[in-house]
């Protein structure tokens, strides 16, 4: 009876270290980011004042952001709503960078790292002239 309980013991504790040590080397790959996500940003332009701006996009497990929509706040004036496509990729590590073309001929680029798997993400813009940071869940 003894011998059954401890190689059953032996087992758990194999198969969960197993586990534990899988979780540690877990890689991010561009097909792990898929899904809805909604999103808010906020910080400021410079010349302009406060910036804040909400959304959703939606991102596919091939590095693509087919669709994406934004409300964004600039200074106190008026509200403008976007709609917008974008691409994006994604290091081992969960960071990565998003690069969106917008009508007016600039591309908005965003750094991020995802956390707790692909549940959320933190973004910070790497746009000269605007300071500003958010983050995004997953829908």
């Amino acid at each position: 009876m003894n011998k059954t309980l401890y190689t059953i013991l032996l087992v758990l504790i194999t198969f969960v270290s197993t586990v534990q040590a899988k979780d540690k080397d877990d890689e991010y790959t561009l097909k792990d980011v898929r899904g809805t996500y909604g999103f808010m940003v906020q910080g400021e332009i410079l010349g302009l004042g406060p910036l804040v701006i909400t959304g959703y996009l939606k991102m596919k497990g091939n590095g693509t952001i087919p669709e994406a929509v934004r409300t964004v706040a600039i200074g106190g004036m008026e509200a403008i709503t976007q709609t917008f496509t974008c691409t994006f990729n994604i290091n081992p590590n969960g960071t990565g960078k998003v690069e969106c073309p917008i009508e007016d001929g600039t591309v908005d680029t965003f750094d991020f790292v995802f956390w707790d798997g692909t549940k959320g993400f933190y973004v910070v813009t790497t746009m000269f002239g605007v300071t500003a940071y958010g983050e995004g869940r997953k829908q």
